[in-house]
Parts: structure tokens; sequence; C-alpha cells
């Protein structure tokens, strides 16, 4: 399956940042689990400011893709346990080449 315009671009492997950018030197890299870390700082911050004091719980399980999401999460409230979910019945897929992995899910869950 393309997912260029011009028919150039056939998602057949995980793209690792080095390879996107080689390919798109001068270009902001957005792909999943690539993001620099001055804007997933932003996004924790954001994050607490939208949703203040979370409500009760031991553990928050968070449906998780590439890891931005529970990652920023577990900054922006250090306090508290976040778990992956992954699947299909909350639309997410584990990745195992995804950058974040190793932060995101414990060893035993790889």
């Amino acid at each position: 399956m393309d997912v260029s315009p011009t028919g150039d671009l056939i998602p057949v492997h995980w793209w690792t940042p080095a390879e996107i950018r080689r390919a798109w030197p001068d270009l902001f890299d957005a792909t999943s689990g690539h993001l620099p870390m001055p804007l997933m700082v932003a996004f924790a911050i954001a994050l607490k400011d939208e949703l203040g004091e979370l409500p009760p719980a031991d553990v928050y399980q968070v449906p998780t893709g590439s890891g931005e999401t529970i990652t920023a999460l577990r900054w922006a409230y250090s306090n508290k346990e976040f778990q992956p979910l992954y699947g299909e019945s909350v639309a997410t897929a584990f990745e195992k080449k995804a950058p974040l992995n190793m932060v995101v899910a414990p060893p035993c869950e790889k």
C-alpha cells in the first residue's frame, strides 16, 4: 500500500530515526516514537494541566501504541503507576521496533 502522493513510499518496515533523517534531512520527524524531548515535556505539562488530579487508582491502564502518551503521563504524574495496553480491543498494536519500548513496557512484556 502506497502512502505517498507520488507512489514512492510503501510502509514495509518500521523506519528508524536515522533512516528518516537521511531520507528527509530538512523536515520535522513526527513519526510515532520519534518526537524530540522538549516536545514530549510540553505534552507532559499540557496533559497535567488538562487532567489535573487523577482519580484514585492503584494502576492506570493506558491504550498504548508507540509510547508518547504513556511516557508523558509518567513524567507528569511520577508518583502514579501507568500500565500499557495493547491489542485490537483498544485500537493499538505492539510494534517490536518502536523506539520507546524500553521505557514503556517492562522487559517481560516485550
